[in-house]
């Protein structure tokens, strides 16, 4: 028999508004119920319970599903039924409740919440069981999102089993914007996702679950979007983590350096070694993982070795013979003596042959039906004993990898507490396994190889810009030329690819190497792969300004995909796969990097939003909105332009110290404002100049109120000019 939920008791289960409560007026007509908000409004048809959403000046934002706006079963049954009749039972300030009957009788309260710049629904089946539920609209435009399951889109999918598959999908969210239509949408919940983004239909759901307790649509700009999405992901559990400087930098990774020999297997020789030979060819690495065999007496990586917590393998009794590490602290100190910070890689998987699994299982540490994984999201004793197990390696940080052994489905946010609590600890971490946030430094997709393990050289940079767009922008393209690279050398084609992926991973927010660049025979790619790492070298400071920037206000600087960039430029909507902004003053593109074999002279399509941009390396300028067809970028060739605030800060190589760098692009106030590597320091430089004549135009450091000399480029026209951090200064006068 079915029973209606009490609304007092319907009422407590819900959680409280973000923000104030909003709800203006409801009005039921008979035939359909119309929630407005002041900026707003939601018109719910009854018979199907088919909803639209539309701006209070009827600017349609999203349009009604064709069939019904709410499907679900039975309880604990599978078979799907449409929402055929409709009842508001009552509204307030808060939310409107409806109870909605589907065409097989079965029922549930749906609550809506209004607020100036999101919805909330949640629909409360009556009678307890497992469900599938989904909530849909009409198709609504071109979306981007989705972190791994975005990877070649703007979104078409239909995925009834969005999960991390310890694979190829490891960052999961199934939030997608809208850029053009101002909408964005979201369903948080661990368990089995259902998406569906179509030419018909925009659907989110859940399968297995009690209910759906929220469901979000976002409404505004997207700053506006990314602003509150950010305090709707910390409001439902799950944080961002302000990201360190270092990891910015060119990172180094035992597995893609070290021979096939060692890259399992690594060896603390060959480990000190290989960063050796990277410093005196002159890359300026600031951070190095050591991903396997570090641990005592070679136990199965997938599964035991990283919660083998400070058991190194050296020379203690259960080590090999010859040890594998055999002065652990000669090799913290290798790396701290050189400026490097020292990462091991950390899974929260643990097997029976572990000496502190007998702790785990006495405790009650262990996933419930799942006796080889920590449950470090809802045990917090797990938690602390897994951090504490981790301090006992002593090192600066950790790339967690899960994978493989015990990777059951769905709890897609069973690593996220584990990474919360070492960032916490002021850990470096690389977050490979996270749901809806990165609570971690940067975040790695999958494996690459020359081959195309987990996808094609086109997926490094369309994953990227999904990463973006689902608020993950941190992104780390994984290591240049790979992993399981092969002994003998290599390959014309993977010379060439080796180029190319590393102009590509140069323009990211995070570029990492192993295989050696001097493998590669050809002198000229040898200096490109140099050339593009210098690159990353100079401008890190600029890119973790827009790190910072991209936690502070949710809003993906470091990588943002074009269309939400310029969403209401239509023209970026034909690129979103390929290009995308680089923090506010520079935009990329990965257009010739896409496919095997490499190309040695590629052109390619390349969309300019409004402004003037400045090819990097050429300085030849360009206006916009235009789109420049079949532009060549040759092998070596950055593929980067100026553009945007055209203002940028970079480390001098010379001395080390911060320059800025500003390009005749934009004037009248237009303002960047820089954040230093202590993300505190602020300094922001105002372009009040009226032209740029070198002649006439005056830099003032408006914190001590001098001038400042400068450099003018003739090439680009740019000026150059040293920077304080913490000091301000303005462009005047150049007419």
């Amino acid at each position: 028999m079915r029973r209606l939920l009490p609304i007092v008791l319907a009422a407590a289960l819900l959680l409280p508004a973000v923000p104030a409560t909003a709800v203006q007026s409801v009005v039921d007509n008979g035939t359909t119920v119309t929630v407005t908000e002041a900026a707003h409004r939601v018109t719910v048809t009854k018979a199907g319970f088919r909803y639209e959403l539309r701006k209070t000046d009827g600017t349609l934002i999203a349009g009604a599903h064709a069939v019904s706006g709410l499907r679900f079963t039975g309880p604990d049954t599978t078979a799907m039924a449409e929402a055929a009749t409709t009842t508001l039972l009552d509204w307030n300030s808060d939310r409107a409740r409806f109870l909605v009957t589907n065409t097989n009788g079965v029922q549930a309260e749906v609550y809506l919440h209004t607020r100036p710049d999101y919805l909330k629904f949640q629909v409360l089946p009556v009678v307890a069981g497992s469900y599938i539920i989904d909530l849909r609209t009409a198709a609504v435009g071109k979306g981007y999102g989705l972190g791994d399951h975005g990877r070649d889109k703007a979104l078409s999918i239909t995925d009834y089993n969005m999960t991390n598959n310890a694979g190829s999908n490891r960052f999961i969210s199934n939030f997608a914007i809208y850029p053009a239509q101002g909408l964005a949408q979201v369903l948080f919940e661990p368990d089995r996702k259902r998406v569906v983004i179509s030419a018909s239909e925009h659907a989110l759901g859940a399968h297995g679950v009690a209910d759906i307790r929220k469901l979000y649509y976002f409404i505004g700009t997207p700053a506006q979007i990314y602003a509150r999405y950010k305090q709707i992901k910390e409001y439902v559990g799950y944080p961002d983590k302000r990201p360190k400087a270092e990891m910015f930098g060119i990172g180094w990774e035992a597995y893609g350096a070290l021979n096939s020999a060692y890259n399992w297997n690594t060896r603390q020789g060959p480990v000190q070694d290989n960063i050796q030979r990277y410093l005196d060819e002159g890359y300026d690495l600031t951070w190095g993982v050591v991903g396997s065999r570090y641990w005592r007496g070679n136990p199965q990586p997938t599964s035991q070795g990283t919660t083998l917590f400070g058991l190194w393998d050296d020379g203690s009794p259960g080590s090999n013979v010859p040890p594998n590490y055999p002065d652990p602290q000669g090799l913290k100190d290798f790396f701290h003596s050189r400026g490097l910070k020292l990462l091991l890689g950390a899974r929260i998987n643990i097997s029976s042959s572990n000496p502190f699994y007998a702790t785990a299982a006495a405790n009650g540490y262990l996933v419930p039906g799942h006796s080889d994984t920590i449950n470090v999201r809802d045990n917090p004793a797990a938690l602390a004993w897994y951090k504490a197990g981790t301090d006992l390696w002593g090192v600066d940080g950790f790339k967690e990898d899960l994978c493989c052994a015990g990777g059951y489905a769905y709890d897609d946010d069973k690593v996220n507490k584990a990474n919360e609590a070492l960032m916490a600890a002021g850990r470096y971490v690389i977050v490979r396994n996270s749901a809806w946030s990165v609570p971690g430094d940067i975040s790695r997709r999958e494996d690459t190889e020359y081959n195309g393990y987990f996808g094609s050289p086109a997926d490094i940079s369309r994953l990227g810009i999904a990463y973006g767009a689902s608020a993950a922008p941190n992104y780390y393209p994984d290591i240049v030329m790979g992993t399981n690279q092969v002994d003998s050398g290599l390959t014309a084609d993977e010379e060439r690819y080796f180029v190319r992926n590393a102009t590509v991973a140069a323009v990211m927010p995070s570029m990492a190497f192993g295989y050696g660049p001097w493998n590669i025979s050809n002198a000229d790619y040898r200096a490109a792969v140099k050339n593009a790492a210098d690159f990353h070298t100079k401008f890190a400071p600029y890119i973790y300004s827009a790190a910072v920037d991209s936690f502070n206000t949710g809003y993906p600087h470091t990588m943002t995909p074009l269309p939400v960039a310029y969403p209401g430029v239509a023209t970026v909507y034909d690129a979103p796969n390929t290009q995308w902004m680089l923090g506010p003053s520079m935009m990329a593109t990965g257009a010739c990097f896409t496919a095997l074999p490499v190309s040695t002279a590629c052109t390619a399509n390349i969309v300019l939003p409004p402004g003037k941009w400045i090819d990097f390396e050429t300085g030849q300028a360009f206006t916009g909105p235009a789109t420049l067809t079949g532009y060549s970028f040759p092998i070596g060739k950055l593929p980067v332009f100026v553009g945007g605030k055209g203002t940028v800060v970079f480390k001098e190589a010379a001395s080390g110290g911060l320059r800025a760098k500003v390009y005749p692009i934009a004037t009248g106030g237009s303002a960047y404002t820089f954040t230093d590597a202590n993300a505190t320091a602020k300094s922001t430089i105002t372009n009040n100049n009226t032209g740029w004549n070198p002649a006439s135009l005056v830099i003032t450091d408006t914190t001590t109120g001098s001038a400042v000399a400068a450099e003018h480029e003739t090439q680009t026209g740019a000026f150059r000019f040293t920077l304080v951090p913490g000091h301000n200064y303005v462009l005047t006068g150049g007419s």
